[in-house]
């Protein structure tokens, strides 16, 4: 190691492709923000490559075929993590500008095996927060796909070339989160152009070769069944029942106006919270918020009914007045006979009461 250069790619052919094997496994999905939309998630990268000046013969030291050496005393690849998030801390030289450490092993303390032919095998374990554009129109019956893009910062793919291990990632050692579930976590390769001064200079393309994962997990909607959609559905349903509910012993109807007021209130704090859980986004409102929507709009109609009746009523009973003739057809009701009664399309004659009965009073004798 004493003639060893770590700044310096470790070939011995300068046009020599080093090709690097990733392979990220996913324990955690620490958290899943949808108001930011952004996902923080605990991987293990596991890297594999060849390095030219660190070959040795084994025979020659008494069978010695694996030495194990700090991470920071070797050449590495300049890995980046496109689409990260936060910046907060930065490993230097390896994922730049991408990664979170937090409940992570530094790179001070990471370990590279390193095998007499030259094989490099590195993990680290990094917690990465990277962002992903949710689509929410199906919430919280929703499925999200995020993908995380690696590659080399600096070099081209004729210098340094990424290939992943197997055609999906690693999900063997993931634990259960309460609200996510995993899909999937497949991987592809991609080569992107990219344009900047060399390219204007040499007119070379700069193509970079990267490793695209599909990150694809689906929301358990348990929480959402039990505390949202069956107490709406249930406001609602009362708040229906409402209006066929009996007189009260002074023919009045305003106990329905309340329930149905009430039922608005309770409606329109669920939509707030509803509000609260997406993202604000024009794509549309999710499934969820067209539905408290709809029963909002259900329950309107009936305090409106239960209003236009309780007037109907008190000009009936009160002021004598013939009700609206749009009221009777909706009623089924065939004629009004103002005197005593009216005659619904069956033939059935429903009384009225000309005018309510007057409460005499009489004064206390001595």
């Amino acid at each position: 190691m004493q003639n060893y250069t770590k700044e310096i790619r470790p070939v011995k052919d300068v046009d020599q492709t080093i090709e690097v094997i990733l392979h990220p496994t996913l324990e955690y999905l620490v958290e899943v923000d949808e108001l930011r939309e952004s996902f923080t998630a605990l991987f293990w990268f596991s890297m594999l490559w060849y390095d030219d000046f660190l070959v040795w013969n084994a025979k020659d030291f008494n069978d010695l075929d694996i030495i194990h050496l700090p991470a920071t005393a070797i050449w590495r690849p300049d890995l980046m993590i496109y689409g990260a998030k936060r910046l907060e801390y930065m490993l230097e030289q390896f994922f730049r500008y991408s990664v979170k450490l937090e409940y992570a092993l530094a790179l001070e303390s990471t370990i590279a095996k390193v095998q007499s032919n030259g094989k490099v095998v590195m993990e680290l374990t990094q917690v990465v927060k990277m962002f992903c554009p949710f689509n929410i129109e199906l919430f919280p019956f929703d499925t999200q796909n995020c993908a995380i893009r690696i590659g080399s910062w600096s070099f081209r793919s004729n210098r340094v070339n990424f290939q992943p291990l197997k055609p999906e990632g690693n999900t063997d050692f993931l634990k259960d989160q309460p609200e996510w579930s995993v899909i999937s976590f497949t991987a592809r390769m991609i080569d992107t152009e990219y344009g900047d001064l060399d390219q204007n200079i040499t007119g070379e393309n700069q193509t970079f070769s990267e490793l695209s994962y599909n990150f694809i997990f689906q929301r358990k909607p348990i929480y959402y069944i039990f505390n949202l959609i069956i107490p709406s559905f249930i406001i609602t349903l009362l708040s229906l029942i409402g209006l066929f509910s009996p007189f009260s012993s002074s023919t009045e109807r305003q106990e329905k106006v309340t329930l149905g007021l009430t039922s608005l209130l309770a409606m329109s704090l669920i939509l707030d919270l509803v509000s609260q859980e997406v993202p604000k986004s024009s794509k549309g409102i999710p499934i969820l918020g067209r539905f408290i929507l709809y029963q909002l709009i259900i329950i309107a109609l009936a305090v409106l009914n239960a209003v236009i009746i309780l007037i109907c009523h008190r000009m009936v009973l009160l002021q004598k007045k013939s009700p609206p003739q749009i009221v009777l057809r909706f009623l089924l009701i065939k004629k009004y006979v103002r005197n005593s009664s009216l005659v619904s399309s069956n033939g059935l004659h429903l009384h009225v009461p000309e005018k309510e009965q007057d409460i005499e009073t009489e004064p206390l004798s001595t």
